[in-house]
């Protein structure tokens, strides 16, 4: 084989191979990119994260993102959108001079969400805006032109997902900028704009810092028996240099744990822990303001939830919360108003359920398995926040109990801060995220009455488990 016939091959082959290995969803764009997003007017945060973009929002990003894209406007050119506001109407132009879209339309449809055609249909137009014609001749065997701009994303590995929103648009910009300042090769995760980038606080999670080394390596490894140009070996580089960038970082978080540097509040025998099994997340955190409560309740409530600071649950342990309340006698209780059976009654402990739930609402966020749990019958509003409706635990001897396993794989270990000043109590689960991504969706209203709340857990091999828990109140207060 000559080699020219060489290159022709391999090249080919080596897009493919890197397709083929880094084509995982991205986590780590939420940490990293929130500045570069800005400076082209795209803003994300946890309200719209997950949000279709609107047609006309995109459009203005993707100018801003492309600001040297540019065309003679053609003054005979229709632009009949009957739905476009005199403020955007520049954009469209632009975009019509641009060829983005058929500009003789009447509607516009600002405010839709944009499809997964358009999306790489303008995308592309304005990457190669010099040279509109390059897709068509990279994938001549391909006729339609949605297929050939759906190839290109996948080869340079910039996501194709068919739901624009706005964290997607997000990582796909930041993913497009990094393939464009290496050469447009596809891009690696864990690749990044900026070395300093790569710190605790973007990447502490083990799970997460192996998944890059190992996506870096291989990519490392894939390029090695190929005959290189001087933009290879540049790029190669670059790989390596990342490389090392991150190992570092994890020999650091090593020495010193992530929530030893990010909470330097936390008690010592939990920093102990900490050290002691190299954890290095917050799983979940959860304050309380207990500031209107009773006397005995506040009392009750913080002696409760206190009994859990500093307790390790090593892997597939269960936590049984009535023991932990009870394993040196209860005699640090008091009475108070409890709720049995729909009714008050006077009685020992009363409030220690909402000590139950402090410790509840932080295990379901975080992911920890759930053996056994009991909602109160009746939910009163000027004890428990609104927006965790369903998310309370009832305790009482002998049942209901709380029993939570700890299926992290890793030890974990809780974190009691009391604020006696402010009266706000928090319990922190930290421990090490063995799953990529976690997304609660609550209180979600089946009837008055009847409270869902849905968790999706997203491993980083993208696969994604769902689970729920249902509260049945007979009153809400």
């Amino acid at each position: 084989m000559g080699k020219k016939n060489y290159k022709k091959f391999i090249f080919p082959i080596m897009a493919l191979i890197m397709f083929t290995l880094f084509t995982s969803p991205a986590k780590v764009f939420a940490k990293s990119n929130n500045e570069f997003s800005q400076s082209f007017g795209l803003i994300v945060h946890n309200l719209n994260k997950d949000q279709p973009v609107p047609r006309i929002k995109v459009l203005k990003v993707l100018l801003k993102y492309f600001p040297d894209a540019k065309a003679t406007i053609d003054k005979k050119a229709k632009i009949g959108f009957e739905d476009i506001s005199a403020t955007d109407m520049a954009g469209i132009e632009k975009a019509c001079a641009l060829k983005l879209f058929d500009c003789s339309r009447d509607y516009f449809y600002p405010t839709k969400g944009i499809t997964q055609i358009d999306f790489l249909d303008w995308f592309f137009k304005l990457k190669y805006f010099k040279n509109p014609d390059f897709l068509g001749k990279k994938y001549i065997n391909l006729k339609n032109p949605f297929f050939y701009t759906w190839m290109e994303a996948k080869s340079l590995n910039l996501g194709t997902e068919s739901d624009i929103t706005y964290s997607f648009v997000r990582n796909f910009l930041y993913k497009n900028k990094i393939s464009e300042a290496n050469f447009n090769r596809p891009y690696v995760e864990g690749m990044i704009l900026n070395e300093d980038e790569i710190s605790a606080d973007n990447y502490h999670t083990f799970k997460e810092l192996d998944f890059i080394k190992k996506s870096l390596g291989s990519a490392i490894d894939g390029m090695k028996d190929i005959k290189q140009s001087k933009e290879d070996i540049a790029y190669l580089e670059n790989l390596q240099k990342t490389l090392k960038s991150f190992q570092d970082l994890g020999e650091s978080l090593q020495k010193a744990p992530y929530p030893v540097i990010k909470y330097p509040e936390l008690n010592p025998d939990v920093t102990q822990a900490v050290r002691k099994y190299g954890l290095q997340d917050v799983l979940a955190s959860y304050s309380y303001d207990y500031s209107k409560n009773p006397a005995y309740r506040k009392h009750n409530l913080t002696t409760g939830v206190k009994k859990m600071n500093g307790k390790v649950f090593l892997p597939d342990e269960v936590m049984d919360y009535w023991k932990m309340l009870s394993d040196k006698g209860l005699t640090d209780f008091v009475n108070g108003w409890s709720i049995v059976g729909g009714s008050e009654v006077w009685e020992f402990g009363g409030g220690i359920c909402g000590s139950a739930t402090t410790v509840f609402v932080p295990s379901w966020l975080s992911g920890l398995e759930i053996v056994e749990r009991k909602n109160h019958s009746t939910f009163y509003r000027s004890l428990y926040p609104m927006e965790y409706i369903g998310l309370d635990s009832t305790v009482y001897r002998p049942r209901p109990n709380l029993k939570i396993k700890n299926n992290t794989g890793s030890p974990i270990v809780f974190d009691v801060q009391d604020d006696k000043i402010n009266q706000v109590i928090t319990l922190r689960i930290i421990g090490n995220k063995p799953y990529k991504e976690i997304r609660n969706q609550g209180p979600i209203y089946i009837n008055k009455r009847d409270i869902k709340w849905v968790r999706q857990i997203e491993d980083f091999d993208g696969n994604i488990t769902t689970d729920e828990i249902e509260s049945r109140y007979n009153a809400i207060y």
